[in-house]
């Protein structure tokens, strides 16, 4: 998968520009391809859990390169784990 390095990034930049660019249509299917190489329980036309697909993207992006989260989204991941009770 390091031929891939970095290319989900690279998709989700093109689709966040083409919403910038405020584009009347587009079609992510090169986004749904890339992303589907790295979690192949994804293929296909089935309905999955969105919470799920966020974690997946997020977890691959931050492996890729941190930085393509901020280059992104304008921000870093920090994930956190907290007792419910204290």
């Amino acid at each position: 998968m390091s031929a891939l390095k970095g290319q989900l990034g690279v998709e989700l930049r093109e689709i966040q520009k083409n919403i910038a660019d405020k584009k009347k249509s587009m079609f992510p299917v090169d986004f749904k391809t890339v992303f589907d190489k790295y979690y192949s329980y994804f293929e296909g036309q089935d309905q999955h859990d969105a919470h799920e697909f966020c974690l997946s993207l997020f977890e691959q992006l931050e492996k890729d390169n941190s930085q393509e989260i901020k280059n992104t989204f304008g921000y870093n991941q920090v994930l956190r784990t907290k007792c419910m009770k204290c």
